[in-house]
C-alpha cells in the first residue's frame, strides 16, 4: 500500500510539474513574455532560461505587426518619378511584420541578424496614393539589433519590393533608431526587445528611407522620413 501511495504521489508530482513548465512555456513565448512566473524569477533558475529558449523556438510563434507614422523631412526627385505626389511635411503611414521567433543568423553576440523570406513579413508605406511594399512573391526582409556597451541599433531593411503602380522599381526601404548610449535595448534578442521600439530611448538620424533607381542608374528618387509614432496592432 505504502509503495502505491509514494507511486500515485510521485506521478502527481510529475504531473504539476509539466502543467507548470508549459504554462511557464506559454507566458514565454508570448510576444510581451514575462520571465516571472508565480512570484518565482526564472532567470535565477539554472540553465531553466535557455531551456525555455530552445522549447519556445521550436514552438508556433505569434507574428508581430507594428504600424507606424512618419514625416517626411527630405524629397530627392529631379526625374519627377513620384509626380510631385510626396513634399516635405507630408505623413507617411503604414506597418511591418515581423516573426519573433526567428532565427539569428549573426554569430556575434552583439548582432542580431533576423532574416525573413516568405510572405506576410515585410513592409508597407503609403504617401498620399503612392504604395511601397516589400515584394509578398520574394520576400527579402531584415530585422537587425544591435547591443553594444556604447551603440545600441533597431534597423529594418526589404530589399525586394514592389515596383511604383507606373512600373518604377522601388530598390530600397529601411528604417533606423540609434542610441549613443547604449542603453535602448539590453540583448540583441528579438523576443526581449521592447514591442514596439519607445521612440524616446532613441534618436533618429537616418531615419526611414524608401530609394528607387532604374536598372541603368540614369533615373532615381529618394525620400527620408522620421518616424513620429508606433503601435503594436498585434
Amino acid at each position: 500500500m505504502f509503495l502505491k501511495n509514494q507511486i500515485k504521489i510521485s506521478r502527481l508530482l510529475l504531473l504539476t510539474i509539466v502543467l507548470s513548465v508549459g504554462l511557464a512555456t506559454i507566458i514565454y513565448t508570448q510576444t510581451a513574455f514575462s520571465l516571472n512566473f508565480g512570484g518565482i524569477d526564472l532567470t535565477k533558475i539554472p540553465g531553466l532560461e535557455k531551456a525555455l529558449d530552445k522549447i519556445s523556438t521550436a514552438l508556433p510563434s505569434k507574428d508581430v505587426k507594428i504600424a507606424l507614422t512618419a514625416k517626411v523631412s527630405d524629397v530627392d526627385d529631379r526625374a519627377n518619378i513620384l509626380d510631385g505626389k510626396v513634399k516635405v511635411n507630408d505623413t507617411i503611414t503604414g506597418q511591418y511584420i515581423y516573426n519573433p521567433s526567428i532565427k539569428d543568423t549573426n554569430t556575434d553576440e552583439t548582432v542580431g541578424d533576423y532574416q525573413h523570406t516568405k510572405k506576410p513579413y515585410g513592409i508597407t508605406l503609403k504617401a498620399g496614393d503612392l504604395v511601397f511594399k516589400t515584394d509578398p512573391n520574394n520576400v527579402n526582409f531584415l530585422v537587425e539589433l544591435v547591443n553594444r556597451d556604447m551603440q545600441d541599433n533597431y534597423l529594418l531593411r526589404s530589399y525586394n519590393n514592389l515596383p511604383l503602380a507606373s512600373g518604377f522599381p522601388v530598390s530600397h526601404i529601411a528604417w533606423q533608431l540609434d542610441d549613443e548610449t547604449g542603453k535602448a535595448i539590453s540583448s540583441d534578442s528579438l523576443k526581449k526587445t521592447p514591442t514596439p521600439p519607445v521612440l524616446n530611448k532613441w534618436t533618429s538620424i537616418f531615419g526611414l528611407t524608401i530609394e528607387g533607381e532604374d536598372e541603368n542608374r540614369d533615373n532615381s528618387f529618394f525620400i527620408r522620413a522620421h518616424v513620429d509614432s508606433v503601435k503594436l496592432i498585434r
